[in-house]
């Protein structure tokens, strides 16, 4: 995280003697942070090699005494910080490790102190927002961005710097009342007078009312010192843990010198200076330290030192020379650092640290990259001594079986398709581990860890762990709509060392009687692939399934683990199940589950477009319309002229939930792309006025075109036509409109076939004039949250009434209501989530009746009409003698494909077919071919293909 605050940029704090970064038996790495479940204790020889002696806690073996674990290497690096590698080294020399006698010495805090110029004249903004954010204020950013410099000092060990810090958002609530209290027994003010005081009295009750990100913490600036003290500490073996011993520590003259520089800073603020309490001689004079450093200090022999220049571990034993080393034991951390640094020493310790590994290599004779290291940490199954009860949770275990065989995707998908795919056995016993069920319920994906063995006597004749497996329960599937999905990803290890990669997932997406609940919940489909560069023919394909009798036994495993009490147990299976059954009746329960309406108050964060920053022109019509044109110029190419549907606006072209929009992929080939607003646009206050299609083609398009003729000197435009949009282009086109050398039109164009159920029906039985003199001037597709009574009881009607395709049918009011009133307009499947969720509830939204009306009329007639059904447009088919590439959607159940089919064959006849082409797309309905998942792959080039044959005029 870079802005939330919440995190210290610079701190090396050896987490006691536990290994931060371990490559040990049962460390579990979870994300970003590493969970350390082992704690190193010492090291002994063994042989030629070493044996780490180790305990891990989390199981409970404690409470039973049990005898440490250990590892053997050839090579041990200790990095567990200055108090952890010196508390392993000071264990080792107790069990006989000859080591040298500094061993402990040198210890220094690097000169840290903590304090705080708190209620500034001025707002600082230094306390974390966390994520998610716990106020409404801006994020203060990352800790440590600004310093005052002052380590340019005669002598050096007078310098200093002084870095400001953020607080975590964590301490947020105790901060205003704990300052106030401190600042008021501990605190210096450094000005003075009565409205100063008033002021800051002021801003100390409205952190009292209002909370740390206003007032007082608001203008608290918290500062952090790095100096030099005199290293004189030493690190001793306590009863419990390591200790520090060094007396009178706190009453160093530096750290005097450091509080007058830190009342200067703070009085440039007119703040109050506030020390840490923890200084002050009736709480114990205790310093406080981030950069703990020392205790192996490094030094060219033992007598000067425990390590050398390489970080290896002086031999103490006298007998041999004063410079030898222990071959193959290593610090590496700031524990090997022999005085304070008087800065931030993350950058020393990592430059010793890699000289160190450099110079091991090298003496080694093996080879060196700077690249990061993947290395999975690796998880032991133990006895039942192992076994520890985690904080309410709950765990089952699964078996399922099937095959695998190497094959590629299409394959695979064709074979199972056909249900002949078949190949190697292939079965796993996966135990599922839900550790928190609170963090398991609020987390979106449903994330647990899986252990256990796989089954596949091809690849290994014995059984395979698993290692590093992650669980997602019934996640949302971001690529498809009203669809959750399961996934398994784990690595597999074989006994002969080879690994493998596991990925396998369920697809859950129910039909409105839930026939498929069986089926989704029990298929994984599964890619198991080896490790070590094998080629992509390498991965082997297969499907799994529970059988019923395994799935009988998988519920008789389900049991909960911690708690305090049966209750908590019950209480974590019952979640776990209604969470399940839940996700189950979101996907199953299209027809009863609640219906989803859009929030306009919701702010949707929208990725940027990779397109230019948009030229605006707006323009009038002779009958006093004032449209728009947005223009992102992308290059020489073009101009191209895109013109929306009905009850849309341009942004289906510019829509940001896919990965490529029509406008960015057109803008990434160069062209200069012009999106007009005509008076269909609901980003336009004519939407819900009353006019016909005729009056977009007699008024709209030749001011729109000439403006682009003049603002870029060409005498011809290209224009790329959908829907609605497409119908009035072409009525304009065959009017006589100017301009135009090249065209592509989606879905429609001069012929009209539609289903008989429902548009042709709707059509003849007059549904538009209907609406109409029921007083309908306008029909809103968005079904949002402010809707009434009579918008949500009609929602629900038409929820039942309409006869949608099964595959089709979705708890999205808005989808319901779009295929209401224009019919199927998309293949769901070809919509990601984004955009069904979010992007169709932006892009509907009103469209006036008589335009219906002539929709209604031209549906009757079968081809374009005027708004009197006359037929004034086809009688001029010559006027479209230009290169037109006609884009169709083979499942388009709103216009059906032969309607442009028909057009094509009339214009050819005229014009010549030279001029046309078609294509029709697979699986495609009809606006998911502009804003479709995949349609930048499947439907865009065949857009680019054609336009690029008259791309310049």
């Amino acid at each position: 995280c870079t802005l939330c605050g919440d995190c210290c940029s610079g701190c090396n704090v050896g987490a006691k003697n536990t290994t931060q970064m371990t490559y040990l038996p049962d460390a579990v790495n979870h994300g970003a942070q590493i969970f350390c479940e082992t704690v190193v204790s010492h090291v002994e020889k063994d042989g030629a090699r070493w044996r780490v002696f180790y305990t891990n806690h989390v199981h409970g073996r404690d409470a039973f005494h049990a005898p440490e674990r250990t590892v053997t290497a050839d090579i041990v690096v200790l990095g567990a910080g200055a108090l952890g590698s010196s508390e392993i080294l000071l264990r080792s020399r107790e069990a006989g490790l000859a080591v040298s006698n500094k061993l402990g010495h040198g210890f220094t805090g690097n000169g840290d102190v903590l304090a705080f110029g708190y209620n500034n004249d001025r707002p600082v903004n230094a306390i974390g927002v966390g994520h998610p954010a716990r106020a409404d204020v801006s994020p203060p950013g990352p800790c440590i961005t600004g310093a005052i410099d002052l380590r340019g000092s005669a002598r050096m060990e007078d310098g200093m710097i002084i870095e400001e810090g953020v607080i975590p958002s964590g301490m947020s609530q105790i901060l205003p009342a704990m300052f106030a209290s401190t600042a008021a027994l501990f605190g210096k003010d450094t000005d003075h007078g009565v409205i100063d005081e008033i002021t800051e009295k002021a801003r100390e009750a409205k952190s009292q009312l209002l909370g740390a990100y206003r007032g007082a913490i608001h203008h608290t600036q918290t500062m952090l010192v790095m100096a030099h003290d005199n290293g004189h500490g030493v690190l001793e073996l306590g009863r419990q843990s390591i200790e520090v011993n060094w007396p009178q520590a706190a009453r160093q003259d530096v750290f005097k010198h450091v509080e007058d520089k830190l009342f200067e800073v703070t009085k440039a603020q007119g703040g109050t200076y506030v020390r840490n309490p923890m200084q002050f001689k009736i709480l114990g004079e205790n310093l406080v330290t981030v950069h703990p450093l020392g205790g192996c200090p490094m030094g060219q022999t033992r007598e000067l030192g425990v390590v050398n220049h390489k970080c290896q571990v002086f031999d103490g034993d006298p007998f041999t020379g004063v410079d030898a080393v222990h071959e193959g034991l290593f610090v590496c951390d700031g524990s090997v650092i022999p005085r304070p640094l008087g800065v931030n020493p993350l950058l020393t310790i990592t430059a010793i640290t890699e000289r160190a590994m450099i110079q091991l290599a090298r003496d080694r004779a093996r080879e060196f990259s700077t690249a990061p290291l993947k290395t999975a940490p690796i998880r032991i199954a133990g006895g039942a001594d192992d076994e520890v009860a985690v904080p309410l949770g709950v765990e089952f275990t699964e078996r399922m079986a099937g095959f695998i065989a190497p094959s590629s995707t299409e394959d695979f998908a064709e074979a199972a398709a056909r249900g002949e795919a078949s190949g190697n056995a292939f079965s796993f016993t996966l135990t599922v581990q839900v550790e928190d069920i609170d963090v398991f319920v609020a987390d979106r994906n449903h994330s647990g860890r899986i252990v256990g063995t796989v089954d596949c006597p091809a690849h290994s004749p014995e059984p395979m762990d698993v290692v590093a497996g992650n669980f997602n329960l019934m996640r949302p599937d971001p690529d498809r709509v009203e669809t959750r999905r399961f996934d398994y990803v784990m690595e597999i290890h074989a006994r002969d060392g080879q690994v493998y990669d596991f990925n396998g997932y369920k697809i859950v997406r129910g039909d409105e009687m839930g026939a498929d609940l069986w089926n989704d919940t029990t298929t994984l489909y599964v890619e198991v692939t080896p490790r070590g560069g094998e080629p992509q023919s390498e991965v082997a394909r297969g499907i799994l399934t529970i059988a019923p009798l395994d799935f009988a036994r998988q519920l008789t495993t389900m049991r909960a683990v911690g708690g305090d009490g049966p209750l908590d147990k019950i209480s974590a299976v019952a979640r776990f199940g209604l969470l399940f059954a839940g996700a189950l009746f979101g996907v199953y329960g299209a027809m009863v589950a609640p219906i989803k309406r859009f929030d306009p108050d919701r702010v949707r964060k929208k990725r940027p477009l990779r397109v230019s920053p948009p030229e605006v022109y707006v323009f009038d019509t002779s009958d006093g319309k004032r449209l728009q044109l947005k223009r992102y110029n992308g290059g020489g190419k073009g101009p191209i002229l895109f013109t929306h549907g009905l009850g849309v606006s341009s942004q289906i072209f510019s829509i940001d939930t896919i990965d490529t929009n029509l406008l960015e992929y057109f803008f990434a080939q160069g062209y200069d792309c012009w999106l007009l607003d005509f008076r269909a646009s609901i980003d336009l206050p004519y939407a819900v006025e009353r006019w016909s299609a005729d009056d977009c083609a007699k008024y709209d398009y030749q001011p729109a075109i000439n403006l682009m003729r003049d603002v870029t000197k060409r005498s011809s435009v290209q224009v790329i036509a959908h829907c609605f949009g497409a119908t009035t282009f072409v009525m304009s086109m065959l009017s006589g409109l100017e301009g135009v050398r090249s065209a592509v039109i989606s879905q429609i164009a001069a012929d009209v076939i539609v289903p008989f159920f429902p548009q042709r029906m709707l059509a003849f039985l007059r549904t538009p004039s209907i609406l109409d003199m029921a007083g309908f001037d306008v029909v809103n597709a968005r079904a949002t949250t402010k809707e009434g009574f009579f918008a949500r009881r009609l929602d629900a009607i038409v929820r039942w009434i309409i006869p949608f395709q099964r595959e089709e049918r979705t708890r999205s009011a808005t989808s319901n209501r779009i295929t209401a009133l224009y019919g199927q307009l998309y293949e769901t499947a070809q919509l990601n989530r984004l955009t069904f969720e979010n992007g169709l509830p932006e892009m509907f939204a009103e469209a006036n009746i008589d335009a219906f009306k002539q929709l209604a009329l031209i549906t009757r007639k079968k081809f374009i009409v005027d708004a009197n059904g006359l037929d004034v447009y086809r009688p001029n088919a010559s006027r479209m003698a230009i290169p037109i590439c006609f884009i169709h959607g083979e499942k388009n159940a709103c216009f059906r494909p032969i309607s442009t089919k028909l057009t094509q064959d009339w214009l050819s006849k005229v014009n010549g077919g030279g001029l046309y082409e078609r294509h029709v797309i697979p699986g495609y309905g009809h606006i998911d071919c502009i804003f479709g998942k995949n349609a930048a792959d499947d439907v865009y080039p065949h857009m680019l293909r054609h336009l690029e044959r008259t791309a310049s005029s």
